[in-house]
């Protein structure tokens, strides 16, 4: 995801990317990225998976490459996740013809830093982030960029998303 981030900002003087990241990292594993401008995709070296059906719950585990992530780091990768993701734009024929939406918010976040792991969730009755860790909760803010604002300060490397469907 970090990757994918630089390419956007590096793409900023140059020709746009026409998706998120986080889209563009989904595609590539679904097989459903196309090929870079000026390039032709090669002739059966993809896979491509489909969704048929928009699922209620929407999980993605996010790799990490080090347990010590800088706040840099950190700040990258979550500079890539959107707090809202339409599944039809990783997915072509998902949805098709069908009624009901294809979006889909982020809930919850786990990360963690060295071993030790927290979960953030978004709780609709309060419409608030709330910071769980161990049997500690508190009020994180209402926007997700206090989410991120708590992650890169405590230097929490998001490992998990949870998605469910609006």
């Amino acid at each position: 995801l970090r990757d994918a981030v630089r390419e956007l900002r590096e793409a900023r003087g140059g020709p746009a990317l026409a998706a998120s990241p986080l889209v563009r990292v989904l595609r590539k594993e679904a097989g459903t990225e196309p090929p870079p401008p000026g390039q032709a995709p090669v002739p059966g070296s993809s896979r491509k998976l489909l969704l048929l059906q928009p699922p209620r719950v929407f999980s993605l585990a996010l790799g990490a490459d080090t347990a010590h992530a800088s706040k840099g780091e950190i700040s990258e990768s979550l500079d890539g996740i959107q707090e809202r993701i339409d599944l039809r734009d990783v997915y072509e024929e998902l949805g098709r013809g069908q009624a009901g939406s294809t979006t889909c918010r982020l809930a919850s976040l786990t990360a963690f830093y060295e071993s030790h792991y927290v979960c953030f969730c978004y709780s609709r009755a309060a419409g608030q982030w709330i910071h769980y860790d161990d049997d500690t909760r508190r009020v994180v803010g209402r926007d997700f960029e206090a989410v991120k604002q708590k992650c890169v300060a405590g230097r929490l490397h998001p490992q998990l998303l949870f998605y469910c469907r609006e």
